[in-house]
């Protein structure tokens, strides 16, 4: 590691709440829309923006309430941020300025939304965020800080945010590497950060880790090989993705973090604005907790692991644009069953979690076991759950809207139940059956569920037979607005009222244990 020249940096990460404060290419010279619009194109990375707009006066606007998120940003980088709305139903969309110059708009989706800023001079600078007669003004300062570079194989690590850590080559680490709150790395065009041990990163709220590309190519991924434990604390990654001979899975893509062994615990965060996928992940563990995924090709690939997936907020997945662009553009795409040292499968749980927007599924289930509970899922282009092959997967007080197809038990034998949730403004709601024409031998059992709304909304047909299938499908308990399972099986005719995307409860009976129809808290 060495000291290099001067290099600018934004010293401080802003946390800015309602009412309190908290290899390379060379540059291309253009406007702050083509600069964030290239970042988040496969070519991700650097620009510099070559207008002196005047900054926006927001004098007299009410306070936007939202709190801005920027980990420390590298000129040469471009730098992402998240938002969270006061009001967790928001939809808003904030148009966003960076000194005056007008930046892609910011869409939240149930109150939470991101974006990237592209490289900024030494100085300070205004992020503007507004909606209607309603602003945020964050102050970003740019500071100058020396250049630590990093290649090659090296033995432990140990980052501090003394300087910005710019990995200039493939670098391979002997065992564990430390981050310290606020490091900021950079990382070459296609270069790749191989770790053999435990990965700690101690970023906090006021002081986020990020990992950026240091020019205007993609720049590789993270790549932990061990069989520790590695732990990242509001690490942001953005710009990664870029090494095609590291492509993995499905959607043949690299991921931005790759797991191949050991547990990952990562904890609030973001993986931002990648040509790659979030994450890789075969015969391992993942806990993740309040990270927020969107805009990369895929939010993760899991390949026999075992996740637990907890508020979790994934949206835009590739992008927002809504052209499908057939590339298996899941939110989480999911692949067989862990299996512990006991030999015991372990089930992967998502909880508590928002997917919203994607050209392919919101959850892949593909021969994995899983619960679903309490998660909304909006906006894809195909299904919102989509189970296949064989084991389980099991959908508890969940939303799942403006779909495809709600929920679809496909090919193979899938176990599939639905259980107290809400269906609704799909194609189709639920479906026995596959749009290929592939046997279909499993169940989907539906039980006090609300389905409505749907052009369809219940639909058993396989096209491998051409018909039905006589048993694969139960609907009970539940209100499905269909003359053939209306008044059957205890299910209540009608429709209920929905109010933000939820089932009034009072508008409905409780035809079985007594508990009506619909997500219990639904909020």
């Amino acid at each position: 590691m060495e000291g290099g020249p001067m290099r600018s940096l934004c010293c401080l990460m802003i946390l800015v709440a309602a009412g309190c404060a908290g290899d390379e290419e060379t540059p291309v010279a253009v406007d702050a829309v083509d600069a964030v619009d290239a970042a988040r194109s496969d070519v991700v990375g650097i620009v510099t923006i070559d207008a002196d707009p005047e900054p926006i006066d927001v004098e007299g606007y009410a306070e936007l309430p939202v709190t801005v998120t920027i980990p420390r940003c590298a000129p040469e980088a471009a730098c992402p941020f998240r938002v969270r709305h006061e009001d967790g139903w928001s939809d808003a969309t904030l148009s966003a300025t960076l000194n005056g110059a007008l930046l892609p708009d910011v869409t939240l989706y149930r109150g939470q939304g991101s974006g990237l800023l592209p490289p900024m001079e030494v100085g300070e600078h205004d992020l503007t965020l507004v909606a209607g007669d309603s602003a945020r003004v964050t102050e970003v300062e740019v500071l100058e800080l020396p250049i630590l570079t990093h290649s090659g194989l090296i033995g432990e690590q140990n980052w501090a945010a003394d300087g910005v850590h710019h990995v200039t080559d493939h670098l391979s680490i002997d065992g564990a590497l430390r981050l310290s709150p606020g490091v900021t790395v950079i990382v070459a065009a296609g270069v790749n950060i191989e770790v053999s041990g435990a990965v700690t990163a101690l970023g906090t709220e006021e002081l986020p880790v990020l990992f950026t590309g240091a020019s205007s190519a993609p720049w590789g991924g993270m790549r932990l090989i061990g069989h520790d434990t590695s732990e990242l604390n509001h690490v942001f990654l953005t710009g990664g993705g870029g090494d095609e001979t590291k492509a993995f899975g499905h959607s043949d893509s690299q991921p931005l973090i790759r797991l191949k062994a050991g547990e990952l615990q990562m904890i609030s965060g973001a993986i931002l604005d990648s040509p790659g996928k979030a994450f890789g992940c075969t015969l391992a563990r993942m806990d993740l907790e309040d990270v927020l995924v969107a805009r990369v090709d895929t939010g993760g690939e899991l390949d026999r692991c075992a996740a637990q997936i907890r508020a979790a907020h994934v949206s835009e997945i590739p992008d927002g644009d809504g052209v499908a662009e057939d590339d298996d553009n899941d939110g989480i795409y999911l692949l067989g069953v862990y299996v512990d040292d006991n030999e015991f499968p372990v089930r992967t749980e998502i909880s508590d979690s928002f997917f919203f927007v994607g050209e392919d599924d919101g959850v892949d289930h593909n021969n994995a076991f899983v619960l679903i509970e309490r998660t909304w899922i909006e906006g894809f282009a195909h299904e919102g759950v989509a189970a296949s092959v064989g084991n389980s997967i099991t959908i508890v007080d969940s939303v799942i809207r403006g779909c495809e197809q709600g929920v679809e038990a496909g090919y193979g034998a899938p176990t599939v139940e639905v259980d107290h949730c809400l269906i609704t403004n799909n194609e189709v709601g639920v479906r026995f059956g596959d749009s290929y024409d592939w046997d279909t031998d499993g169940t989907l059992t539906v039980s006090h569920t609300v389905s409505v709304g749907n052009d369809v909304n219940v639909r058993n047909f396989l096209n491998s037979t051409g018909a039905p299938h006589p048993t694969g499908l139960t609907v009970a308990c539940s209100m499905v607005d269909d003359p053939e399972y209306d008044e059957v099986a205890n299910n209540v005719s009608g429709v209920p009222v929905i109010t933000q995307g939820c089932v009034e409860a009072a508008t409905l009976d409780a035809p079985c244990d007594g508990t009506a129809p619909g997500p219990a808290g639904c909020e």
